[in-house]
Parts: structure tokens; sequence; C-alpha cells
């Protein structure tokens, strides 16, 4: 009897001492980990770069209706934001434009605001889409008219 206790002894024994496989165990527990950073990275670049274009588009669209001095329609000034999204889908964006003038100083601000569906590659959030805005405003101020009509 004591010699088979002591024949299973050895037996754990030898096992604890072996090294075969250890490697592989190890990379099993590490692989989800390394991928889940991994895909991480890689969708925080692809969320700060919608952001950006959002933002570059806004403006864009802002500037391109104060350069214009107001002679441009709403509809234009939103395709024109659209066809500044570089690498996004146009269709997922919505883009809002206000032109109110005010007679009293002579102005008008231009406010061009954009959502955006993000969609991940990735659908581990728990959330399927995240909605991003960007807004940007800008002024005109019309040359003031003088009674008479002279300048």
């Amino acid at each position: 009897m004591r010699r088979k206790e002591a024949r299973g002894h050895r037996t754990a024994a030898r096992f604890l001492r072996c090294h075969k496989g250890a490697a592989g165990v190890e990379f099993a527990l590490a692989l989800p980990l390394v991928l889940a950073l991994f895909f991480t990275v890689i969708e925080g670049g692809r969320l700060a770069y919608t952001q950006a274009a959002l933002y570059f588009a806004a403006q864009e669209a802002t500037r391109y209706a104060i350069v214009r001095e107001g002679q441009v329609s709403d509809d234009e000034i939103r395709d024109f934001a659209a066809s500044k999204l570089f690498g996004l889908r146009p269709s997922l964006a919505v883009v809002t434009v206000q032109s109110p003038i005010d007679p009293t100083v002579n102005t008008s601000e231009y406010t061009v605001a954009i959502n955006y569906s993000f969609t991940p590659l990735f659908p581990y959030l728990p959330r399927g889409t995240l909605t991003l805005s960007a807004q940007s405003s800008g002024f005109i101020a019309f040359p003031p008219v003088l009674p008479g009509g002279g300048s």
C-alpha cells in the first residue's frame, strides 16, 4: 500500500516539474487580452478620425456660406458639407443649417451642425451605434446702407 502512495506522489511531482505546454497555456490566456486591446485601438482611431472629419466638414461648409456672403441656399450648403465628409458615408450624416439674419445690426450668422451615426466595425460595444456631432458658426457683416443711397 505504501508503494502505491509513493508511486502516486512521484507521478504528481514529475507532473509539476514538467513545463511542456506552458507557453501554449500562457498564449491562450494572453491572446484575448491582446486582441481586445488591438481592436479597441482600431475603433478608437476610427472614432477620432470620424469626429475630426465632421468638424472639418462643418467648418468648411460655414466658410463656404460666409465667402459667398449669403448668396447661397441652405441646400447648397448641405450638399457642400456632405461632399467634405472624406472617408465617411454621407447617407449617415444629417446636416442642419441655420442662417437667421438680424436686420437691426445687419449681420447674418451661419451655423452648420452635422450629426453622424457611427457604427463600430467590431460589435462588442454595449450599443450598436454612436451619434457623433460637430458644429461650426460664422458671421457675415453686410456693409451698412447709408441714407440717400450714397456710400
